[in-house]
Formats: structure tokens, sequence, C-alpha cells
């Protein structure tokens, strides 16, 4: 069975495929859309080499309004 890490990890691979994919179909966001899929990347790195250890900032550009 996977640990919790290994799932999250997983997803955020995924999330980041998926914010390429969508930027890649819609160039109007495809700026927006590959900031979200380098930081979820670089979440799924910093997981799988630390899952306690800690995250560098993400790119401004993907903060949450």
């Amino acid at each position: 069975m996977a640990t919790s890490a290994e799932q999250a990890v997983k997803l955020f691979r995924n999330a980041a495929k998926f914010f390429r994919q969508v930027g890649q179909q819609t160039p109007a966001l495809s700026g927006q859309m590959d900031v979200s899929a380098r930081n979820y990347g670089h979440v799924a790195t910093h997981l799988e080499r630390d899952a306690n250890g800690e995250c560098p900032p993400l790119d401004d550009d993907s903060a949450e309004t």
C-alpha cells in the first residue's frame, strides 16, 4: 500500500500534467497554467525528497485570489 506522501506526489504530478495540457490547448491561459504546473511539480519533488521538510516559496503568480 502506498503512503500518503506517495499518493500526494502522484496527485501533484497529475495536476502539473493537467495544467500543462490546459495551457497548451488554451494559449490565453498558458502563462498562468505553466506557473501552476511548475509549482505543483516543485511541491511533488520536495515531497518525494523529504515529506516533512520545508518547501521553498512558490511562484507568486500562483497565489489564490
